[in-house]
């Protein structure tokens, strides 16, 4: 009953505030899955509000309380952002960048010859030859320049890099997501999030839910960047993993009002034979992974802004 109570607490202060003071709630009190999207509808103001801080209506619309209070007070404007594809051929372990139309071809073309071979999406891992051993997904990077509630800058920045697999990866074993950044910037103790996202449906092809696995913690921290380890799933339990996406971001204050630039770079790491666990270095503009046989390396997005 007490759990229950704290629930409708939050649900109440949620519609009648449109964010929680962070006093308000203990987070251990309600299920970490409930959706922001089924306690109150968002206005059209807060949800630009969360866009400027870097994430998409799909993100808002799959953001769990948990991560909502986060935001609380916060206001920003995304200042530099860019996008890459990527074919993942597993076959011959190598990675190619390839535009947005060509991905969505290739994607619709491979979805239509499984259909026509009557394949399950999810078991091709089983049944697919090794030609077929390709997968497509794609990567985003956000800076997020912090203004406080007059618009002015703060000196604060929030990096962010997304990820999806577009369609099913052929190995599902671990992955690795990281952001490197130049020494115009020092890393904000504790301000990492990571978000790893799937569908979960029944060996029948039918939709079960949607899980959610959070970190607050990296797995690696230096003076240069962040990353974060995580198993990427293709089965939970009995139910198949689906539609793999995530993102990670932290904060970040300028160094000094003397550098005039800055410099953000993305990284995504896709293993597939590991041998033990895996190492992760970090440099500006770098990601290195030890401690797997078989490594593919996306093509690293790069943002250069002005701190002015």
């Amino acid at each position: 009953m007490k759990k229950i109570l704290s629930c409708l607490l939050v649900i109440s202060l949620l519609i009648g505030q449109g964010a929680v003071s962070y006093a308000s709630i203990n987070l251990d009190e309600f299920d970490k899955d409930i959706l922001v999207k089924d306690v109150t509808k968002l206005k059209g103001k807060e949800i630009k509000r969360l866009q400027d801080l870097g994430f998409t209506l799909q993100d808002i619309n799959e953001m769990t309380i948990e991560e909502y209070t986060l935001q609380e007070g916060l206001y920003g404007e995304v200042i530099g952002t860019q996008k890459k594809w990527f074919e993942v051929d597993a076959k011959n372990n190598k990675v190619k960048e390839v535009s947005e139309k060509n991905a969505k071809d290739n994607i619709k073309k491979w979805k239509e010859e499984k259909e026509l071979q009557n394949i399950d999406f999810s078991t091709l891992n089983d049944l697919i030859s090794d030609s077929e051993q390709t997968s497509w997904m794609s990567v985003t990077t956000y800076v997020t320049k912090y203004v406080d509630s007059n618009g002015d800058a703060t000196g604060q920045y929030r990096f962010k890099h997304d990820f999806e697999w577009l369609t099913t990866p052929y190995f599902a074993l671990r992955d690795v997501v990281g952001i490197s950044y130049s020494d115009a910037f020092t890393y904000n103790q504790n301000s990492e999030f990571f978000k790893y996202t799937y569908d979960r449906y029944s060996v029948f092809g039918s939709y079960k839910d949607t899980k959610h696995v959070t970190s607050n913690s990296a797995t690696k921290k230096s003076s240069e960047g962040i990353a974060f380890e995580y198993d990427l799933l293709a089965n939970d339990s009995i139910y198949q993993a689906r539609n793999n996406r995530g993102y990670m971001y932290f904060n970040a204050t300028l160094a000094n009002s003397n550098f005039t630039t800055g410099n953000v770079f993305g990284h995504y790491a896709h293993t597939e034979v590991g041998i033990g666990s895996l190492g992760i270095s970090l440099a500006t503009g770098q990601m290195n992974i030890s401690g797997a046989t078989k490594v593919s390396n996306m093509d690293d997005t790069g943002i250069s802004f002005s701190t002015q």
